[in-house]
């Protein structure tokens, strides 16, 4: 995060140009909104909602995955069985999240980011070769969580910074990226495991 040079506003929501004497004029109303929408505080919650989306949201993506298992891959399986993909994905994302804490601290969020990217980049690779539940419970499940926890630690924390007065919208908005990114990849998980399978999904 960039330091703080005096005389300027700490937090965004102390902004001048975020009150609400932004004035009529049509050029300069949008203007001012662009300039707005492009200071590091908003930048912060954009780039923590559309981490949310491809991270939490996979709790919600992850019904999509065991009606295919299920059905296609291991219909001799039961249920109960193949739900400890989802289950240990789950566990492995919010289990593991206090180890995103003390990465962020000591090495800053672009370090969690990359860290969490390359494991879930991993896991996801890795589970696309497998052909049991346990390896996909492993790969999918435990790995793929592991590196999404590191992200979602980044995106509860990075917007606060940039926040005082707001501090609980902007980590709202961020957390909303869950819900939304659940609603367009279930349909776009489904679609691509009808068109493509298991294997190059899970690349994709």
């Amino acid at each position: 995060m960039a330091p703080h040079v005096s005389g300027e506003p700490k937090y965004l929501d102390q902004h001048p140009g975020g009150g609400s004497s932004m004035g009529c004029d049509l050029v300069g109303r949008p203007l001012r909104l662009l300039r707005m929408a492009l200071e590091p505080g908003c930048l912060a919650v954009a780039t923590a909602f559309i981490i949310q989306m491809f991270t939490t949201s996979v709790i919600p993506v992850s019904g999509v995955y065991q009606n295919y298992y299920l059905n296609v891959m291991f219909p001799h399986e039961s249920a109960a069985k193949v739900s400890w993909i989802a289950t240990a994905s789950q566990i492995s994302l919010y289990g593991t999240i206090a180890a995103s804490g003390i990465l962020y601290e000591r090495a800053g969020p672009r370090l969690a980011c990359l860290v969490g990217l390359a494991v879930m980049f991993a896991g996801y690779v890795a589970a696309s070769f497998g052909t049991a539940v346990w390896h996909f419970a492993i790969c999918q499940g435990l790995v793929v969580g592991v590196g999404g926890s590191f992200l979602n630690g980044v995106t509860l924390v990075l917007p606060m910074e940039y926040f005082e007065r707001r501090k609980n919208l902007a980590v709202g908005v961020a957390a909303s990226g869950t819900g939304i990114g659940g609603l367009w990849l279930s349909v776009l998980t489904q679609y691509l495991l009808t068109r493509y399978g298991i294997r190059w999904t899970l690349r994709i």
